[in-house]
């Protein structure tokens, strides 16, 4: 991925310290499962990464260390959908079968 890092902004945000305003974001990361793109689609698989306690990894950064959005795209498998499935929880219903 050429050193770079995918995220998932939860919270665009700013704060006043010492008359400076700071522009940043809360990040949920994730990382690649293997060394290069899915061989069928040609997309990187990533998966959340997790603490010692098995919490999402949780980061504030200043909006000027995010390069550009990406698409990040649930891996479905073969089932039925959810009926209760909603682009806001798509991302933590699915996950990779790697």
């Amino acid at each position: 991925m050429q050193g770079l890092h995918v995220g998932r902004v939860f919270l665009f945000f700013l704060f006043s310290y010492s008359s400076t305003k700071y522009l940043c974001a809360l990040i949920q990361w994730f990382s690649t499962i293997s060394e290069g793109p899915d061989e069928d689609t040609g997309m990187w698989i990533v998966q959340p990464d997790l603490d010692a306690n098995r919490e999402f990894t949780l980061e504030v950064v200043h909006v000027n260390c995010i390069l550009h959005g990406a698409h990040l795209i649930p891996v479905y498998g073969h089932n039925r959908l959810p009926i209760d499935i909603w682009h806001t929880n798509s991302l933590d219903i699915f996950r990779p079968t790697m």
